[in-house]
């Protein structure tokens, strides 16, 4: 009836027992690009471990080297107001929390572990895309940690006391949000 997902048992680590919403991955390599992302999300009414075996015909597409696969019982689907988009990484039973599910609208986003990281992506993510959107030779800078990140000519510069210290195109940042993400956070955070 579709109110049902099985995860085997190894893809959850003990200390993320702390779940209450299950979202639908829907891979590209299944569905068309139209269709494919995270589009559905359930809260978990109940959860319980059942051996391999009594799954029904998902035993034969679940690849598991466990025995017990985790049942969980799902509410009812609910759509997201916003489709969340593929974008660069695949998902594989990963783990985040109710706001980014809500907030997010690429993959990556999922991911963001910090207030502090989620502010700053943001920031980045709207000073690249108003730079696309704006003339050229406009330049647009935000402060972060004492660094000065600034967009301009289709390039994201970081300076520190005045001097440049990394260049990366915008166009990068757009094909690869997280990878790019992580390099400037790390620069700017360390």
């Amino acid at each position: 009836d579709g109110k049902y997902v099985y995860i085997p048992a190894e893809n959850i680590k003990r200390e993320k027992w702390d779940f209450r919403y299950i979202a639908l991955y829907q891979p590209t390599v299944t569905f068309n690009q139209e269709e494919a992302g995270i589009t559905y999300y359930g809260e978990i009414l109940k959860y319980n471990f059942v051996p391999k075996n009594e799954t029904g015909a998902f035993k034969e597409k679940l690849k598991s080297k466990s025995e017990f696969i985790i049942k969980f019982e799902i509410e009812e689907w609910k759509k997201l107001s916003k489709k969340i988009i593929v974008k660069e990484m695949r998902v594989d039973n990963k783990f985040t929390n109710y706001f980014l599910l809500m907030h997010s609208r690429e993959i990556p986003e999922l991911w963001i572990s910090s207030e502090e990281e989620f502010r700053f992506y943001y920031e980045l993510k709207r000073a690249a895309n108003e730079i696309v959107i704006n003339d050229e030779e406009e330049s647009i800078r935000f402060k972060h940690n004492g660094y000065d990140i600034s967009f301009r000519n289709g390039k994201i510069k970081i300076y520190k006391a005045e001097e440049q210290i990394y260049e990366k195109d915008i166009v990068d940042f757009s094909k690869k949000p997280n990878k790019v993400f992580k390099e400037l956070y790390k620069l700017v955070s360390g």
